[in-house]
């Protein structure tokens, strides 16, 4: 049987082996530390940058759908989440401001800044006193596409007290009341559709043959990536007195905002 020897220049490299092992392993864990660190600092900036926006979403949910789903886990009877037909062809009119929007499902009553032009300024000035009606679009009375746009979520920070007054846009459902007033008119519309568009598609601000009203807000929440665009259908006063809309518009682009 052969004597092994282990020559100092084989202890070196043995031993430079593990210490690099060491140091690769070291330096794996200090890159996995730092990455989760990083999201950890983008997460609390999205937090702190949205604050309001989330935690509007969070009182819904928690007032909403988890207080709902614990009622039904406790009650025999189903909550309804849908709206009648009877609701729909005989609305009951609140009484809403002058130049104001309700909402009841997502209980937001923010006034109409009317009439305001396709430009980043006047948006950004009109968004800081409520939500914005685009000049060009129909009116109420009109047969048409009312545009009206509202912030889903704008810095904490910034002024005005409507920064995420349409953050809970997407939790409308096909039936929901809107109801919005104008010249003395409770105008009702009733939700028919929702859809999320590119920020780029400017057939939103298209006008139309029927009398709809078009909510229009930023998405995902925090960003100006897209839009959500929920269409609702005017069903009081009748719509089909309404005159057709004759304004006009720029409507190659949609107003941004977050």
């Amino acid at each position: 049987m052969k004597n092994f020897h282990i020559s100092d220049d084989d202890l070196v490299r043995i031993f430079s082996y593990d210490q690099r092992k060491a140091q690769y392993k070291s330096a794996f864990w200090s890159v996995i530390r730092g990455v989760f660190s990083f999201l950890i600092i983008l997460l609390l900036i999205y937090i702190a940058t949205n604050f309001y926006a989330l935690k509007a979403k969070f009182m819904y949910w928690y007032d909403n759908e988890l207080i709902v789903s614990t009622d039904n886990n406790s009650s025999e009877q189903p909550v309804a989440l849908t709206h009648t037909q009877e609701v729909i062809e005989k609305p009951i009119l609140p009484s809403i401001a002058p130049n104001t929007i309700s909402i009841p499902a997502i209980s937001i009553n923010p006034p109409i800044i009317w009439e305001v032009n396709n430009t980043a300024d006047e948006v950004a000035n009109g968004l800081e006193k409520g939500v914005v009606h685009l000049h060009g679009t129909a009116l109420p009375g009109q047969a048409g596409n009312i545009y009206i746009t509202g912030h889903s979520s704008n810095y904490s920070w910034a002024r005005g007290h409507y920064n995420n007054i349409f953050a809970l846009l997407d939790k409308l459902v096909v039936g929901d009341m809107i109801y919005l007033n104008y010249q003395d008119i409770t105008y009702s519309y009733t939700v028919a559709s929702a859809r999320i568009v590119l920020a780029t598609d400017s057939s939103v601000l298209e006008k139309t043959g029927d009398s709809r009203l078009s909510l229009v807000t930023c998405w995902p929440i925090g960003t100006s990536l897209k839009r959500l665009v929920v269409v609702a259908n005017q069903v009081y006063p009748n719509p089909d007195l309404n005159a057709q809309a004759t304004g006009s518009l720029d409507a190659s682009k949609l107003p941004s905002g977050r």
